[in-house]
């Protein structure tokens, strides 16, 4: 249960960026995305990138720290009998 965290940012970053990808009108985005990336405003496609990337990175942020997590458990001693 250690990655499930991570796996589901990724994975949600992957269907949106298969589901923008295609050549439809509509796209599915972040709507505070051109507070952080002005240049996002009006362009689906930067829109679509910035949400990407965005749930990219929070899936490399929780991938680390359940890493450093599950290192720091197997360096622990086991307790004794």
């Amino acid at each position: 249960m250690r990655f499930v965290t991570p796996s589901v940012f990724f994975g949600t970053a992957l269907l949106l960026w298969v589901y923008n990808g295609r050549a439809g009108e509509d796209i599915l985005a972040l709507s505070f995305i051109p507070t952080f990336w002005p240049e996002a405003t009006g362009d689906p496609q930067k829109l679509s990138q910035g949400t990407v990337g965005l749930l990219m990175a929070m899936g490399l942020f929780f991938f680390a720290r359940d890493l450093t997590l599950w290192a720091r458990a197997r360096r622990r001693p086991a307790p004794p009998d």
